[in-house]
């Protein structure tokens, strides 16, 4: 049971399209993850023609994000957008561009946490639908309780793209 994180990506290749950046960045957390690693895949597959820097971080987080940002960005002062693997690790990098008085690309997250929407923020996100992914949780494990023999399944939940100051 997961959010679609290559939907999710996929929506976030085609925003920086259609506004025309070409300079991108994306920051996720360790290649091991499997989020990060969907979502990375996905986003590398449908960014063909930009040229995209990356940045792992073990930790993953704000601070990873904090710390990745002002690397990728003083690596490639051109860059016009930064997709971050989670809210965290984008709210991090926002802080970070900002504290280091860099240039502010496009950020985008993943997954529109509380803080995504606030006053300092206003992230643009791909929304995971939360409810959803609870009712089939429940949904899975109530069916495996009442038939254990039955193999495992594995469902997507669709996602959806919240656009925000962040990448206007």
């Amino acid at each position: 049971m997961c959010s679609d994180n290559a939907q999710g990506a996929k929506l976030v290749a085609e925003l920086f399209s259609r506004r025309g950046w070409r300079q991108v960045g994306f920051i996720g957390e360790n290649r091991e993850n499997f989020s990060t690693r969907q979502r990375y895949e996905a986003f590398i597959a449908r960014t063909s023609d930009m040229a995209v820097s990356s940045r792992f971080c073990d930790g993953g987080g704000y601070q990873a994000g904090y710390q990745a940002a002002r690397e990728l960005v003083a690596e490639n002062p051109g860059m016009q957008a930064l997709f971050c693997a989670t809210d965290m690790l984008a709210l991090g990098a926002q802080d970070g561009l900002r504290d280091a008085a860099a240039p502010l690309p496009a950020i985008v997250g993943f997954d529109d946490i509380p803080q995504a929407d606030w006053q300092p923020y206003q992230l643009t996100t791909v929304q995971q639908n939360t409810a959803l992914l609870a009712h089939h949780a429940v949904d899975l494990l109530m069916t495996r309780i009442a038939r254990f023999s039955l193999p495992s399944r594995h469902r997507e939940v669709p996602v959806k793209l919240i656009i925000r100051h962040s990448a206007k």
